[in-house]
This record gives structure tokens, sequence and C-alpha cells, in this order.
């Protein structure tokens, strides 16, 4: 399983060392955000540490939080996302991560999302795109995500538990969302919180139950290959939310062979 971490825990330190931080506990780093200072130097520090490490990068481009710049639905973000699959290809990455803009931005958005995905096609890499809990947020409601895919053939999801409970605040609506979207979900933000806060707690610590994510996240073909990503801000809790994480899916996984295992020798019987 790439059960990775985000430097965007370790915002107080620089890319290289946050990536340091982040190979202590776990081989898949999620990069988050790309900052465009980050220098050519930086950059080849960071291929011999994936080269000597064998680290799993995957890619967040800058968080809208940065204004126009950053903003999926502007000119300027779009430039500045194309800058960012550029460098997501030269760490060798499979997935990049947007944020989704406002609902106001609407056609630009999709306009810009379709070429990003494109383009990501074209070095091999799968473009996903992050829901988040704002109001005025285009990918937020269940209905968004359905919509979105229609509109941008080829996209995937960078799927926030944390952003949609925020938003929806019932933990069994989303893992069912999360079951009928599966084929569609490219990265996972594994993020615990609670009704109001997007705390970054790690799975098990919050009032999301992990046990009820695990049923649907075992139905997805591609797990193995998706990114289950922590951004918890307490680094010493990290071993503990990927021991957590682990132990739900061997406990249910278990169950369930177990299930499929006495129902075969009650057929058996008959």
């Amino acid at each position: 399983m790439r059960i990775g971490l985000a430097t965007y825990a370790f915002s107080d330190l620089g890319v290289t060392d946050a990536v340091k931080m982040c190979l202590r506990y776990s081989d898949h780093v999620h990069i988050s955000p790309i900052y465009p200072s980050v220098s050519d130097e930086e950059l080849e520090y960071l291929i011999e540490l994936q080269d000597f490490f064998g680290a799993d990068f995957s890619i967040h481009a800058p968080f809208p939080t940065e204004g126009e710049l950053a903003d999926l639905g502007t000119d300027e973000g779009h430039e500045l996302f194309k800058k960012s699959i550029l460098f997501a290809h030269k760490l060798e990455s499979d997935r990049i991560v947007f944020h989704s803009s406002d609902r106001s931005k609407k056609n630009e958005m999709i306009k810009n999302s379709r070429e990003l995905v494109e383009m990501c096609d074209e070095y091999g890499m799968v473009a996903c795109f992050e829901n988040r809990a704002e109001k005025q947020s285009h990918i937020q409601t269940r209905e968004d995500f359905q919509n979105f895919i229609d509109d941008v053939p080829g996209a995937k999801f960078c799927f926030d538990t944390s952003h949609y409970y925020m938003w929806n605040k019932d933990a069994k609506d989303l893992a069912e969302t999360i079951d009928i979207l599966k084929e569609d979900i490219g990265i996972f933000h594994m993020v615990d919180t609670f009704q109001d806060q997007d705390a970054h707690m790690l799975p098990g610590f919050g009032e999301i139950s992990l046990r009820s994510l695990v049923t649907p996240l075992l139905k997805m073909k591609g797990l193995k290959k998706t990114p289950l990503i922590f951004e918890d801000q307490q680094p010493f809790e990290y071993e503990r939310g990927i021991l957590n994480l682990r132990h739900a899916f061997i406990s249910k996984k278990g169950m369930l062979d177990r299930n499929i295992k006495s129902s075969k020798t009650a057929m058996a019987g008959e």
C-alpha cells in the first residue's frame, strides 16, 4: 500500500528538509505544495533522495490561498499548474493534485482542467482534482463530483475525507460517496477531523469512523496504487496512524475472507 505523508505537515521547513522528515516515517511522500521558488539545486537533491531511499513521490500543485497565481480558474494559475506538471515529471510522479476553484469560475476551471488532463496524459500522469469544504467550491457535493467527471473526461479526484465531512457532517454518507466514486479517485487525503474544522488529524483520531471507510476502499480495483496521504501536524503520531490504518484493513479483509470461506463451506455441504 502507498501510505504517505504530506510535506504540508512540516510547513516550517524548506521543501527538501520536509521531504527528509517524511522519509523517516514512510517511503511515499506527497510534496504539498510545490513552491514556485524550488531551485534546480533543490530539485536535484530531491531526485537524489528518491534514488537513494526508493522514495515514491506524488505532487500537489500550489494552494489557492496564494491568490490568482495559484487559482485553477485563472490564466495565471493555469500557467503555474502547467509548470507544476513538468516539476512532477522530473520526479517521476505518476499523479498530481490540483485544488478546485470557485463555482463563479466554473467555465474557466473546466477549460483549464481539460488541458491539464491532456498534458498529464502526455507525461504518463493522472490529473487529480481535490474537493474543498468551502461553500463556494466547485467540487464539494457528491453531485459536483459526478458532474465534473462528465465535464472533464479522464480526470480523477484527490478525495479529501476531512473536506467532505466538514461540509456534509455525515460519516455514513462519506463512505457511500467513496463507494460511488471509487473508479474515479486517484489519490486520498486520509484526514480525520471534527465537523467544524479542518483539523488534519490522523485516521482514527477524530469523528470519522475509519472502519466505515475501509469497506468502500477495499472495493477499489486500483487501491494498491492509490496513495493514502496523511496531513497531520504532529509527526510523533505518524507511526501510530499508519498502524491504525493497516490494522483496519487487515481486520476488515480478514473478516470478509472468513465470511467467504464459511459461505463456500456451507454451500459445499448443501
